[in-house]
């Protein structure tokens, strides 16, 4: 179902997917069918079948609602990560008075950390001030009871809290929907960065009542490189007029409208109202691609066979000197990191040399992820050999 990248002309065992998922073998038919369209219907595309542009967007949502846990008029595929973090930042980061606080993890991925800091800075807030940053450990883990704590400590002066449910370096997990009821105690807003999460662990993000979330496709969602990201707003948040502050596009803007002179700005009733652009059709056309094969698989049993196989990584490098596995064994996705004594990038270009791809950041982590939907329990298996042995 999915290319396998190539080293000297011979496959490798790619376990990457947290970086940059795989392309899936349908991709090509996806785009080159737009790219046709394009060529043959110019402007009419927008209108004609199959897959009219103008609706373009609405066909992803089908499989961005399965995996999310959220309703389809919850879901929309737009923008890019960061800049959608700035957008509904705009929307539900509304300080007042005393509660004016941004709560986060400190081991935020660098993103996060410069959009928050940023977006306090422009509202005239030093970022000093007006974020509270929870803590890791020595495992760069914030841990959920941490978090907790934080919340009931600050709760007068939380106007946000924006967490990632799983952690770019860790791959720690965290009780999102525990996190949730304890925001809801004090009327807290709820936003998370799923770029980690989407795709690898199962979501209820509707139940848990998050109030908003976004997320990048090109990680285990397998849309390719600068892929579309795309966001989520929980129905409770919906305009139905000018309820919310909503930087407005024609995207979001009432369909039958959208091209009047001098009309006044009517959101969508759903999530797409925070849209400001028509779609990327052939960026969209890629992640739709994969999003349709996972419409076709069991996300909890898709879950559960990543925990059996990363399973394997805890009891072979158990009381090894030479390593320290930095992911919770009890709450993890498909990711495993590990910290290496002070050669993670000579461990990898060793494992490389093997053929076998996994990554790395610094100080000295290696990381690497077991993708149900390409990676085989065999090659793990195999993986986890060479592993142990260059280690």
């Amino acid at each position: 179902m999915f290319h396998r990248p190539q080293q000297h002309q011979e496959e490798v065992l790619y376990f990457c997917g947290h970086s940059l998922g795989l392309q899936p073998l349908s991709t090509k038919k996806y785009i080159d069918a737009e790219l046709h369209k394009w060529a043959t219907q110019g402007v009419e595309g927008h209108f004609e079948e199959p897959n009219p542009w103008l609706h373009y967007h609405h066909f992803l949502k089908p499989g961005l609602s399965h995996l999310s846990g959220a309703k389809k008029e919850e879901v929309v595929p737009s923008g890019s990560l960061t800049a959608n973090l700035h957008l509904l930042f705009t929307s539900f980061y509304q300080p007042q008075g005393k509660r004016n606080k941004i709560l986060s993890e400190a081991n935020n991925f660098p993103s996060d950390r410069f959009a928050i800091e940023t977006h306090c800075a422009s509202r005239g807030l030093d970022p000093k001030s007006a974020v509270i940053w929870v803590t890791y450990d020595e495992a760069y883990c914030s841990r959920t009871e941490d978090i907790i704590s934080s919340i009931q400590k600050h709760q007068e002066e939380i106007a946000l809290i924006w967490l990632s449910p799983v952690a770019f370096l860790s791959g720690e997990v965290l009780d999102i929907a525990r996190i949730s009821q304890e925001a809801k105690k004090y009327g807290l807003t709820l936003g998370l960065d799923l770029a980690h999460a989407i795709g690898n662990i199962p979501l209820r993000l509707h139940d848990w009542e998050i109030d908003f979330a976004v997320w990048c496709s090109y990680k285990y969602l397998n849309g390719g490189p600068g892929a579309t990201g795309g966001y989520f707003i929980h129905e409770k948040h919906f305009p139905s007029a000018e309820e919310r502050r909503i930087l407005g596009g024609w995207w979001g803007h009432e369909e039958d409208s959208r091209f009047l002179i001098e009309t006044r700005f009517k959101p969508i009733n759903s999530a797409d109202a925070w849209q400001h652009s028509n779609a990327n059709v052939l960026s969209q056309a890629a992640i739709r691609a994969s999003l349709d094969i996972f419409l076709t698989k069991d996300l909890q049993e898709l879950h559960r066979e990543s925990q059996v196989q990363t399973n394997h990584v805890y009891q072979l490098l158990k009381g090894r000197t030479s390593c320290t596995i930095l992911t919770p064994q009890e709450c993890r996705g498909n990711m495993v990191a590990i910290q290496v004594k002070g050669r993670a990038s000579e461990v990898k270009e060793q494992l490389q040399a093997k053929k076998i791809w996994v990554d790395w950041r610094e100080p000295s982590i290696m990381r690497f992820s077991f993708c149900p939907l390409y990676n085989t329990e065999k090659e793990w298996q195999q993986f986890l050999y060479q592993l142990t042995e260059v280690l």
